[in-house]
């Protein structure tokens, strides 16, 4: 059996001021989350027959498992926007946003963001452009986190082991990671420049995008050397960016009773690992095939890996 609990507590307050020129709006709240996992499996053969389906027919076990985890999120979230007739736009985001994932010592993380936008086809000197219906720059800022699943700071401990007791060999357990008091978030800083244009009637748009994405802090399982007793401990190790472009078009052909729009985009996006520890990592492991995937500092993550046959 698997059970799922998820309970959200989500409060907000808004706040709206409009006048004939400005348009003026504030949110601010609280968002707390907790999810409760409970699976219980039990695996049985030596059934008599098939009129009683339930595992209690069953005279052998041959496994059973039960596993239980819980993980709580609460947020500190606000928001302002602004519009001056429609002409400046400014939106402000904050968010403060704690993980029960992370360790006591580094739990909270503040993550701010703005956007800024400018429709220049308002301005007085655009008014006799009539080729140009609307035309609006968008400039952004932000930074997002993101964290684990439960317990991920803390060490874990992992059945398996034997031991040899006497003249018999029982079973136990082992430290399989080490804590991590000091786990924090991972971070998504990212700036964007954009532009809007729409022409013919607004029956033609186009949108360009530029974007540079730089991730630190990176949440990895970091393998440890045996002598330290564990197998992996959960570090904030690495950086990885990533920077591209993107355009779209889309155009209204025909807008009478018989309609016909088509639309065209396409994205060039460039990536690579930043900074790893000097480190590199294999990982896709298929059985028989080795593990062909290789991550290493100054190329892209997850690189195909093997020798090449012509």
């Amino acid at each position: 059996t698997d059970l799922t609990n998820y309970h959200i507590i989500d409060n907000t307050l808004f706040y709206e001021k409009n006048t004939e020129a400005h348009h003026f709006t504030v949110l601010a709240g609280i968002v707390a989350q907790q999810t409760r996992w409970e699976n219980n499996r039990i695996e049985k053969t030596g059934f008599s027959g098939n009129s009683v389906p339930t595992t209690n027919a069953g005279s052998v076990i041959v496994s059973a498992t039960n596993d239980k985890r819980e993980k709580s999120n609460a947020s500190f979230i606000s928001r302002i926007t602004y519009d001056y007739m429609g002409k400046y736009l400014l939106t402000a985001n904050y968010r403060r946003d704690g993980s029960s994932a992370f360790g006591p010592n580094r739990r909270w993380g503040n993550f701010p963001s703005v956007s800024l936008g400018w429709r220049i086809s308002d301005e007085g000197f655009f008014e006799d452009n009539r080729l140009v219906d609307d035309l609006k720059l968008r400039v952004g800022y932000g930074l997002v986190g993101n964290d684990l699943g439960a317990y991920a700071y803390l060490g874990r401990v992992a059945s398996g082991a034997n031991y040899p007791i006497g003249n018999v060999i029982l079973p136990g357990s082992y430290p399989e990671s080490i804590e991590n008091r000091d786990l924090q978030w991972e971070t998504t800083e990212q700036t964007n420049v954009g532009l809007d244009v729409a022409f013919l009637n607004s029956r033609v748009q186009f949108s360009a995008d530029a974007y540079l994405k730089n991730t630190s802090n990176l949440l990895l399982y970091v393998p440890l050397p045996r002598s330290t007793g564990y197998d992996v401990g959960v570090q904030n190790v690495g950086e990885v960016e990533n920077k591209g472009l993107e355009f779209q078009v889309t155009s209204h052909n025909l807008v009478n009773e018989l309609t016909w729009e088509t639309d065209f985009n396409i994205s060039f996006n460039r990536n690579k690992v930043v900074n790893i520890l000097g480190q590199q990592y294999f990982g896709g492991s298929n059985a028989g095939r080795g593990q062909p995937n290789l991550t290493q500092e100054g190329q892209p993550p997850g690189m195909v890996y093997g020798y090449i046959a012509g």
